[in-house]
Parts: structure tokens; sequence; C-alpha cells
């Protein structure tokens, strides 16, 4: 998966408790910045067991003054872009972003007071 680790928590927290979770280890919520990630991710999960069921887990975007961002690195990103799954984002007031099993195609977004599993990834 290049220059990076990652760590699956299975425990389902809410999005910030998660994004302190993932801290408390030097790491952050994942980045799927591209398609390409979305594959590299979506074949490690499937690969490793978390890929059954409809499962979703947190991905490091939020949703910052109508604006979409990733945390990890402010890197913005349009909510025209293709990693999103069809029809999203869909709600204003969801200001947070996951993926979900089986396949991981895409992200959506979700309200942040949800509680998922989660994806840490350290980049470097």
């Amino acid at each position: 998966m290049g220059k990076r680790c990652i760590k699956v928590v299975t425990d389902p927290l809410n999005r910030n408790s998660a994004r302190d979770h993932c801290k408390d280890y030097s790491a952050d919520l994942i980045t799927l910045e591209n398609q390409a990630k979305i594959g590299e991710i979506r074949d490690f999960m499937v690969a490793n067991g978390h890929g059954s069921g409809n499962e979703r887990y947190w991905t490091g975007a939020s949703q910052i003054n109508g604006g979409w961002l990733w945390m990890n690195n402010g890197m913005t990103f349009s909510s025209t872009s293709d990693i999103w799954c069809n029809g999203e984002p869909s709600d204003i007031t969801e200001e947070c972003a996951a993926i979900a099993s089986p396949t991981f195609p895409c992200i959506f977004d979700v309200v942040c007071s949800g509680t998922y599993k989660f994806v840490c990834e350290i980049q470097f």
C-alpha cells in the first residue's frame, strides 16, 4: 500500500473519538484522495476479512465552511470528485465521510455523531 501503515479498528466510535484514537498512535483517519487509493484500501480490507456485511468505516474527510477537506493534510476536494458515491454528498448537515463494505467503492457523507469502525493511517 505504498509508504504508509494502517490500523483497522473494529470498535465503533464517533468521528471525533475515532480521530483521537488514531492520534494516540501518531496517526490520523485514512485519506482516500483518489480512486487508486480507494482501490488499494478496498483490496486490503477484503483480503484481511473486513469486506463482508454492510459495515461503515470513518475516513478523514470533513466538511468545513461548505467545502470538503482531508483533516490530516488540509487538502481540499470537490463535492463533484469521483471519490463520492452516486448522489453524494447528499446533505449539508452531514459533515463527515465514511466508506462501506462490502465493496468500498466510494465515500459518502454522514453525521459526525454516528458510531462506525475506522481506519487509522500513518503516511511516511
